[in-house]
């Protein structure tokens, strides 16, 4: 049998997902091996070296080429991400919950190197503007000089001598803007409503007022209230109630919450209509002002024994001081004073949680979690870099970058001259 009998047709096929692409044939030529490729943005793990056979036919199965899947799209706290498939071509789709902003680009597009395009979108709360303080208004913690983020709240009350109008508590909505107008102060003393009786009008500081009943209702508590500098009644309004109806006649001893803080309790009935004034340490205010709480009719105390205490050290990051040396943290910090930044998702490839949920990376890496290796050559013939300036190659080729065959299979015997001036 002479060699030309031996010899098969050399053929580069190219294959595609379904197998079913025309083939590129170059110009005729012997060879003792052929190779199979695939096409950008699929591999295979089959052989994909056939060999020619001593009758002049292929030997070796056709390899199958499978589409790169770049596994599940990445993602941060509080984004939502929508996609169907993860492999090559495939687009997910980035979106944010009510009340967040989607920072970043919302899509990315699974890529032939195995990757998803572009770095992972984060959610930020909204955030409202800041509000200027009317005059002689108050506010009972917060700031209100910076942003504020969506569904906190700030409570507003008036100096001494001025009533509130407008709303007492403002809510930071979805849509960046405050629930209601900031509430005024005025120099107007307060409203009077008798149970089963009618409005009496608006009072001023230093007046009077007189409380009486219907007939067929017992009246319980002070029958005579003064407003006060504060504008606020002296006492708790008394109460109407039915005659039939059956009264609690005790309050019991009330429960003091804050043992450290205050110093002395004074008032040692607990009837209806008693009143209880307590005093805290020197350089700590009281929780309610001026320190009395009274007995109403329900048979509970209009307000607790306890003193507003203050942080010795300030929070930081913006935390607001709760009381007790303790901080309330905004999101994305923790610790007794705020001031450990929180990452949900811990930091890969020896990255440091340096703000809320993002972390310093080392060289050679990227993304929120430093995930995301970097290789400043491009991976070639379908490779991924999986280290800093290193990829994770296929079909034979070979690290750093991909470019180059791990080795040549050597011929068994010598090969054809045509066949050799054209390798």
């Amino acid at each position: 049998m002479t060699q030309a009998l031996n010899a098969c047709l050399w053929t580069v096929v190219i294959l595609g997902p379904s197998l079913m692409e025309d083939l590129v044939l170059q110009e005729p030529r012997t060879s003792r091996f052929a190779t199979y490729i695939c096409d950008d943005g699929y591999y295979t793990k089959e052989e994909t070296v056939v060999t020619c056979g001593t009758r002049g036919s292929w030997e070796g199965d056709v390899p199958t080429c499978l589409p790169v899947d770049c596994g599940q799209p990445p993602t941060s706290l509080n984004v939502i991400v929508d996609y169907t498939t993860s492999t090559v071509g495939q687009t997910a789709v980035y979106s944010c919950p009510p009340g967040y902003t989607l920072v970043g680009t919302s899509t990315q597009t699974c890529m032939v190197t195995g990757s998803w395009s572009g770095d992972t979108p984060q959610c930020l709360r909204v955030t409202c503007p800041p509000i200027q303080l009317p005059d002689h208004t108050l506010l009972k913690g917060g700031d209100p000089s910076i942003n504020i983020n969506y569904n906190d709240k700030l409570e507003f009350l008036c100096e001494d001598g001025y009533e509130l109008e407008g709303e007492r508590t403002l809510v930071c909505q979805a849509s960046g803007s405050w629930s209601a107008a900031p509430p005024i102060c005025a120099l107007d003393g307060t409203n009077s409503v008798l149970l089963n009786g009618d409005s009496l009008g608006r009072f001023y500081v230093n007046s009077s007022l007189k409380f009486g009943c219907e007939p067929g209702y017992l009246l319980v508590g002070n029958s005579l209230l003064r407003c006060t500098s504060s504008g606020k009644w002296n006492s708790e309004p008394p109460v109407c109630l039915p005659q039939s109806q059956e009264l609690k006649t005790s309050c019991g001893k009330p429960r003091i919450t804050d043992m450290i803080n205050v110093i002395r309790v004074q008032g040692w009935s607990y009837r209806v209509g008693d009143r209880v004034t307590y005093k805290c340490r020197p350089g700590v205010p009281p929780a309610t002002n001026p320190p009395i709480i009274t007995c109403l009719a329900t048979g509970e105390w209009s307000g607790q024994i306890a003193c507003a205490v203050g942080c010795k050290r300030p929070c930081m990051n913006q935390g607001m001081c709760i009381g007790m040396n303790r901080c309330k943290c905004r999101s994305g910090y923790g610790g007794s004073r705020c001031e450990r930044p929180i990452c949900i998702l811990p930091c890969l490839n020896n990255g440091k949680c340096s703000h809320p949920y993002m972390c310093s990376c080392p060289p050679g890496y990227e993304g929120i979690r430093c995930q995301k290796a970097i290789c400043h050559e491009e991976c070639q013939n379908g490779g991924r870099c999986t280290r800093p300036n290193r990829c994770e190659c296929y079909n034979g080729f070979k690290p750093p970058f991909c470019r180059e065959r791990t080795k040549t299979i050597p011929l068994p015997w010598p090969v054809p001259a045509e066949a050799a001036s054209t390798r």
